[in-house]
């Protein structure tokens, strides 16, 4: 970015927060968010790379005295690096609550499927989500309706309910539709502790290129995607163990390429962090293997691996802060890659 551009960015942002916080000073829980500045380097380009990876704004507050709740999240990352030069949503959702055990959310969110999906990039201690996840749910959004039945007393079962529009991700080039079911199933064992499964079934459109390359009009996929996942949260002798995993299967829509693949991945995650310390080792393995593409005429059983091995560690070094080093051991089907990165992640409010 030129001193100039640099410059013009900082102005507009001064301005916008200028203006923008008188209004969201009527608000008891003003403004939060976090950034993610990162470096890292890669063995196999030989290279090095800063990036501010994700600068979040976002404000969530009840509206009414029904427990209504409005959230709105911003990313302005790619403003910042002058990718895009633009702003991009991550939350822009009403939930109400019907009645005790059932909820609605509308809007657009994350897709509530499964553990990584929706969890946290604040909170998740390896710089991204497994390979598994973001290739069956790309950029993790959809818009839509959730539905969330939220069992009490006897039963503590979290059923979730959803009909959107595909995920956000898939919304590009020769796209012409989509319409995704989603469900999932929750309960909690213990102290922190879940398990749960999940499953979503879609029906896509696309047209224009990638359809005439076919002597079609319109292709249609239908891909499903089947989940399972637990977190376990130690307690007792085991207090600041923590393991996290989780297993897809089903067919990947590879978006970019307009193409259908049989798949499955996992991942498991293990972190500890001991006693009154404010450091937390992690290890993560994750796997994705898909076939070619099964619209495809050739013959044969070609496949890819995708594996990847991640050692970190986290370091709090005052509140709000947190210092990230991690080191990944990668195998794309036979392409091998290390990469070393460090992070510095600051939440405010």
């Amino acid at each position: 970015m030129s001193l100039h551009r640099l410059i013009s960015v900082v102005g507009i942002v001064a301005l916008c927060i200028a203006f923008a916080l008188p209004a969201f000073a009527q608000w008891d829980p003003g403004v939060e968010g976090y950034g993610q500045f990162r470096y890292e380097y890669s063995d196999e380009a030989a290279d090095g790379d800063f990036d501010i990876r994700r600068m979040r704004i976002s404000w969530k507050d009840e509206v009414n005295d029904v427990g209504t709740m409005a959230r709105v999240q911003l990313d302005i990352a790619d403003l910042l690096e002058g990718e895009g030069q633009e702003i991009d949503p991550k939350d822009l959702w009403v939930w109400h609550p019907f009645t005790p055990t059932w909820s609605a959310r509308v809007g657009y969110g994350d897709v509530m499927f499964g553990k990584d999906v929706e969890y946290s990039s604040s909170s998740r201690l390896p710089f991204e989500r497994a390979k598994a996840t973001t290739s069956f749910f790309p950029s993790e959004k959809c818009l839509g309706v959730f539905a969330t039945f939220e069992g009490q007393d006897t039963s503590n079962v979290i059923v979730d309910l959803g009909v959107i529009d595909g995920m956000d991700a898939w919304h590009r080039g020769d796209f012409e539709d989509a319409e995704s079911f989603v469900a999932s199933a929750e309960i909690p064992f213990g102290e922190g502790s879940v398990a749960g499964i999940s499953y979503m079934t879609s029906d896509i459109e696309v047209a224009g290129a990638a359809a005439a390359q076919s002597g079609s009009s319109s292709l249609n996929f239908e891909p499903d995607v089947f989940g399972a996942h637990v977190r376990y949260q130690g307690t007792g002798n085991v207090a600041g163990l923590a393991l996290q995993a989780e297993y897809f299967d089903g067919d990947w829509y590879n978006h970019k390429a307009h193409s259908l693949y049989d798949a499955d991945g996992w991942y498991a995650t293990l972190e500890y962090t001991p006693m009154n310390s404010a450091v937390t080792p992690f290890y993560r393995y994750d796997e994705f293997n898909y076939s070619w593409d099964m619209q495809a005429t050739q013959t044969g059983s070609s496949s890819a691996e995708y594996s990847r091995h991640t050692f970190g560690v986290a370091y709090e070094p005052f509140a709000s802060n947190l210092v990230t080093l991690q080191v990944e051991d990668i195998d794309d089907a036979g392409d091998d890659d290390t990469t070393v990165g460090i992070q510095w992640q600051v939440k405010y409010k």
